[in-house]
């Protein structure tokens, strides 16, 4: 396997903390290639502007995206079968809500599409998170969803 921690980049919104502050988020991103596949996986920091170009960190590593690609056919037999569907395909999306200051709803959709040679289960399913301490454990996603 070769992971690679790609360099910190800005998701591109500003995300509001209270009524008249806001954030952005700090993205930490990982690829992970192997044999077949590959994933990618992002967890964000998310960062209140202050002014005189400062910051303070509000939330952190907060799940933010999932990708994954997983070979499923291993012989001439899956490939026949599968009509050249030969990968697991996972995804996991976030949408954030705003509610009140210093508090947001976080809704994950999880889903996991599957090659008719896989031996895995499908998973289509949606998980709300109120995010409103700053930990690093703040959210902990099911392990359905964090593992294969």
């Amino acid at each position: 396997n070769f992971v690679r921690a790609d360099a910190l980049h800005l998701y591109p919104v500003l995300f509001p903390i209270n009524d008249t502050d806001y954030s952005i988020a700090l993205i930490q991103r990982w690829d992970e290639m192997y044999s077949g596949g590959g994933m990618t996986e992002e967890v964000a920091d998310f960062l209140q502007l202050k002014p005189q170009g400062k910051y303070q960190q509000i939330f952190q590593n907060i799940p933010f995206s999932v990708s994954r690609m997983i070979r499923a056919c291993f012989s001439e037999q899956d490939y026949a079968q599968s009509n050249e569907q030969c990968h697991d395909l996972e995804k996991l999306v976030l949408n954030i809500e705003y509610l009140q200051a210093n508090t947001w709803r976080m809704k994950y959709h999880y889903m996991r599409t599957l090659s008719p040679s896989s031996d895995q289960q499908p998973i289509n399913q949606r998980q709300n998170y109120l995010l409103n301490v700053n930990t690093a454990d703040a959210i902990q996603l099911p392990r359905a969803w964090t593992t294969y």
